[in-house]
């Protein structure tokens, strides 16, 4: 891989104004989805996957508006 795909993809990226309200409404919204899933779904493997999966979305989503603003 070349290093500026490296860099690009392991720098950290300065997000606007914009960015910034739209990942605190990500973050506001996931953790809706995040504590329906607490109440509905018994402790268990699954939830614990569900939970991770979700998280990692919600971490994708905010790369993606700090990386291509």
């Amino acid at each position: 891989m070349a290093v500026k795909d490296l860099a690009y993809r392991f720098k950290q990226h300065k997000m606007s104004e914009e960015a910034v309200k739209k990942s605190r409404k990500l973050s506001d919204d996931f953790f809706g989805i995040a504590d329906t899933i607490d109440i509905y779904c018994s402790d268990s493997r699954e939830k614990s996957l569900a939970l991770t999966k979700l998280e990692e979305c919600l971490f994708w989503c905010t790369a993606d508006l700090a990386r291509n603003q």
